[in-house]
């Protein structure tokens, strides 16, 4: 099992954000399963809407993306809501990151299992915390 950030899924959808790591974690996926928090099916949402917006994707396109994301093994967080806010704010603050980076991050260590992004801060954090998901 492994955290999947918003970043390698969208890298899936988008065929001009492809990239050789996020298809490794597909592989993956097929062997393994994933967990990501709440937020990251808004996300996910979010930037299909913004790509359709700016003509990177059609209309059309959104409803087969979100079909095929959603066959994957993909499990949603629910433990995150409970998570201290004191110590969490700590936490991003102390990497300087976004509260919603931050709470892949607390998936990743409270579960003890390595982080797959292509999120340039978040994989230096991940690295720094000896999570990141190498392949």
């Amino acid at each position: 099992m492994f955290v999947l950030d918003c970043s390698v899924a969208i890298a899936w959808c988008l065929s001009d954000e492809s990239s050789e790591y996020a298809e490794k974690i597909l592989d993956l996926l097929t062997k393994e399963q994933a967990i990501v928090p709440a937020l990251w099916h808004l996300e996910v949402m979010n930037v299909l809407q913004m790509a359709q917006r700016k003509n990177r994707i059609n209309k059309e396109q959104i409803p087969l993306i979100l079909e095929k994301l959603g066959q994957l093994n993909i499990e949603t967080d629910k433990a995150a809501i409970n998570i201290n806010a004191i110590d969490f704010m700590q936490f991003v603050q102390k990497y300087d990151i976004t509260s919603y980076d931050g709470i892949y991050l607390e998936i990743s260590k409270r579960e003890k299992l390595p982080i797959a992004t292509l999120d340039k801060k978040m994989k230096s954090v991940a690295n720094e915390l000896g999570l990141y998901l190498k392949i």
